[in-house]
């Protein structure tokens, strides 16, 4: 429950650091309703639309509403997909303007003991920690292989969890055994003539729960030509932290990635994963206020290639 005070702050935080000729560049045209799975899934309910949460921000930050539960759970059901910025006209960056607004109330809200836990689990003691999530991976893979998952399923233990943890046990992809998951290549030379050196973003859950889909991602750059190196200093992304309000450590794997690749000599960096993609491409905006490295972050994201981009070029 955000208090009074709280509110107050988060209140005066909107009207400082809500950049107000984004807010403004919404036409409340609509475009953006049919691409929102979140307003389609509530019933169209405008306050679950781009369009109207962009509405609720000004509102906000123009102390014409306050910042109470209603409003909070309107950007916290919000997917950050930026779907709706593809059909945007004049192209609003959405997704920029949900990240300082979960920011701004994260860094303003005192959460209770058990949400402040898991947090700090999740966003400073696992996804940081590539040999965390390794080892977090290594032990969902022997759950798989020992039979305890066929067992768990046939005594019904699924139905003792919450139907989100069940559904989520049901899609797992089959995670390799954690000799594979630690011995990764830092470079893979190209097959038959080289066309490109590519430095290859391999990701946090995407070299571990994924393996195989970065396997063969490096497979089919091999078949096109290219020798790829693997930087070992690389980290997360840094998108989940950037949509839950932690903006510092997103800079901080920013920062990291963008030392990392610096010195890998590649003509492009190749991501494989959408949502790994579509966070490192806005480095950039991380750093508007920060000259130094936002000059280095356009330059980490203007090599970024999807892996479709480079096999149609190559």
């Amino acid at each position: 429950m955000t208090t009074v005070k709280e509110k107050e702050i988060i209140q005066q935080k909107f009207k400082e650091k809500m950049d107000e000729d984004e807010l403004l560049n919404c036409m409340r045209c609509g475009f953006c309703l049919p691409a929102c799975p979140t307003y389609i899934e509530s019933g169209f309910q405008e306050t679950h639309s781009p369009r109207g949460r962009i509405a609720l921000m000004k509102a906000v930050a123009d102390g014409l509403i306050t910042p109470d539960e209603d409003f909070e759970r309107s950007l916290d059901l919000c997917l950050g997909c930026r779907a709706c910025e593809t059909v945007c006209p004049p192209g609003v960056n959405y997704g920029s303007l949900l990240e300082e607004a979960r920011d701004i109330i994260a860094q303003n809200k005192k959460y209770s003991l058990p949400v402040r836990a898991v947090r700090k689990a999740v966003f400073s003691g696992l996804f940081p920690h590539q040999n965390r999530m390794r080892s977090i991976a290594g032990l969902i893979g022997f759950y798989q292989r020992s039979g305890l998952q066929t067992a768990a399923r046939k005594i019904g233990f699924m139905s003792l969890l919450p139907e989100s943890l069940a559904t989520m046990e049901k899609v797992l992809p089959n995670v390799p055994p954690m000799k594979e998951l630690k011995n990764r290549p830092e470079f893979t030379p190209a097959i038959g003539p080289k066309t490109k050196r590519v430095a290859f973003f391999s990701g946090c859950l995407m070299d571990t729960m994924f393996l195989e889909t970065n396997n063969a991602t490096i497979k089919l750059l091999q078949l096109a030509g290219c020798e790829i190196v693997m930087p070992k200093d690389q980290a997360c992304c840094g998108a989940l932290h950037g949509h839950y309000g932690e903006k510092d450590h997103a800079r901080e794997m920013a920062k990291k990635n963008i030392q990392a690749f610096e010195h890998a000599g590649a003509d492009y960096i190749i991501t494989n994963s959408g949502g790994c993609g579509g966070f490192l491409v806005d480095y950039g905006h991380l750093f508007h206020n920060n000259p130094e490295w936002q000059g280095r972050a356009k330059a980490f994201s203007s090599k970024l290639k999807d892996i479709s981009e480079i096999l149609v070029e190559v």
